[in-house]
């Protein structure tokens, strides 16, 4: 799917997954911050 698609904008991305785990975020992926349902964690 391109970038484009999902939001207003002129880049032309292709978009190949979605994660809201920071740790799994790949080249062509989009990290989507979610806020937790009984605690938000924050990994380092």
């Amino acid at each position: 799917m391109k970038l484009n698609k999902l939001i207003d904008t002129n880049l032309d991305i292709d978009i190949k997954g979605i994660v809201d785990d920071s740790r799994l975020v790949k080249n062509g992926y989009i990290f989507v911050a979610t806020k937790g349902f009984n605690v938000d964690h924050l990994y380092r």
